[in-house]
């Protein structure tokens, strides 16, 4: 078993899979690179007061974004005809702008009875902010897995590398211009998120650009939501999933105040940012090999754990080396006065290398379309944010409530691991008994 493993591990290495994946994570790492070049100034330029707002936008944001399409865009490289994957991307089009503009109008009703949260007096600004980042992260995924279908890597490379870059120069932009506060973080993350989305349509193939979806048959539009309806029960599982990642900023600002977001954030960023963007990649393009492999009717286990090895070695190696030089690496960034963030940097170190490790296994359940085996994990799971709030409640400190979290998380991707494996054992043995697996 080991050896064969190994032989589909060298031959995932020669394989145009892993040129695509080396494209992808080379962009990341530069966009990382720049980020990393911004941060120190970013720092300095804006106190940690300034960053709860961003902290709670960009994470309510991030939460909106993945569902705006109703999870109908990660169906777009399953279809095995160019028409029903065309439908998809329309609906998925259709679907952001409307989800989109109804989240931004509940955030400016909300923000006009809660104005002291953000501020006080800003309700459109951050509801146009919330608006924004929904409708750019919503459309960078849909147009993410068109261009990965056509295998338009290029695009995705450098769309990635925008991501990350393009929001911490508009920022740096705005606070060398004078232009202080939370409006400077959040226009600036806005016209990064606005750029990338913006290069990726332009590279988009035909068939996958607005136009298109605007023209698209309603016939057409609709035959794709009903045959693909199933994916629908993604949504309350993203919701779960992205909600427990999103959860914690919140509650860190809530419960150990803007100093303490401000730490998490900065943290987030040199571990979690980066692991974000990767796990985009890290996801696509197993998905798409095993999408594949599904419709030819070959087994999914070796593959997948060829993967999971081939992912897992330098993921490992890469989060062993940022926990060692945690405080080396906050000290050279931002300072002094930042140095309690090396803890939060080692213990989230931890949360990305789990997570991005088990990508490949978890990417199975959605090919396999076994939607409901991940529910439940993911409905329980979505509870240990709570940690945070109750560590404060009964005086532990943020390190230590964050450090709680984790621990959790870790134990969560190893139980999505399992049902992974679990799911491809399914399809493989009924491949072997020559009957269709169940769907």
């Amino acid at each position: 078993m080991a050896r064969r493993i190994g032989q589909r591990l060298a031959s995932a290495l020669r394989s145009d899979d892993a040129r695509h994946a080396g494209l992808l994570i080379g962009a990341t790492t530069l966009g990382q690179v720049v980020l990393l070049g911004t941060m120190p100034i970013l720092a300095r330029l804006f106190p940690p007061a300034e960053w709860g707002a961003l902290v709670t936008l960009t994470a309510l944001a991030t939460v909106g974004a993945s569902v705006s399409a109703l999870c109908y865009d990660s169906a777009i490289v399953l279809p095995r005809s160019e028409r029903a994957a065309r439908a998809l991307f329309a609906l998925s089009a259709r679907l952001i702008v409307v989800t989109s503009a109804c989240g931004g109008l509940a955030a400016f009703a909300a923000l006009l009875a809660m104005p002291a949260a953000f501020g006080g007096g800003h309700a459109a600004v951050f509801a146009l902010g919330f608006f924004v980042y929904t409708l750019a992260g919503g459309a960078i995924s849909a147009l993410g897995h068109a261009l990965g279908r056509g295998k338009r890597y290029r695009p995705i490379a450098l769309s990635k590398i925008t991501q990350t870059a393009g929001p911490s120069l508009a920022q740096v932009a705005a606070g060398v211009a004078g232009y202080l506060g939370s409006h400077g973080l959040v226009a600036g993350r806005g016209l990064g998120l606005i750029g990338a989305a913006g290069l990726m349509a332009a590279a988009a193939p035909p068939g996958y650009r607005l136009a298109g979806a605007i023209r698209a048959r309603r016939v057409d539009v609709a035959a794709a939501a009903r045959m693909y309806r199933d994916v629908i029960l993604q949504v309350p599982r993203q919701l779960l999933v992205r909600g427990a990642t999103a959860l914690p900023a919140l509650f860190m600002v809530a419960s150990y105040g803007a100093a303490a977001g401000a730490l998490f954030f900065f943290a987030q960023r040199l571990v979690e940012r980066p692991g974000a963007l990767l796990g985009d990649t890290l996801s696509r393009l197993p998905m798409r090999r095993f999408a594949q492999l599904r419709a030819e009717r070959k087994p999914l286990l070796r593959a997948a754990l060829a993967w999971t090895a081939m992912i897992a070695a330098p993921i490992i190696a890469g989060v062993a080396l940022t926990a060692a030089l945690a405080d080396q690496i906050v000290a050279l960034l931002f300072g002094p006065a930042w140095m309690e963030a090396g803890g939060y940097v080692v213990v989230m170190s931890l949360w990305a290398g789990a997570r991005l490790s088990a990508m490949p296994l978890t990417t199975l359940i959605f090919v396999l379309r076994r939607h409901k085996a991940g529910l439940t994990l993911d409905g329980v799971f979505s509870l240990r944010a709570l940690a945070i709030p109750t560590t404060a409640f009964v005086g532990g400190d943020a390190l230590t409530a964050l450090s709680i979290f984790t621990g959790l998380s870790v134990l969560y991707h190893a139980l999505h691991v399992a049902n992974g494996v679990r799911a491809a054992r399914r399809h493989d043995r009924a491949l072997h008994s020559k009957a269709e697996p169940h769907e």
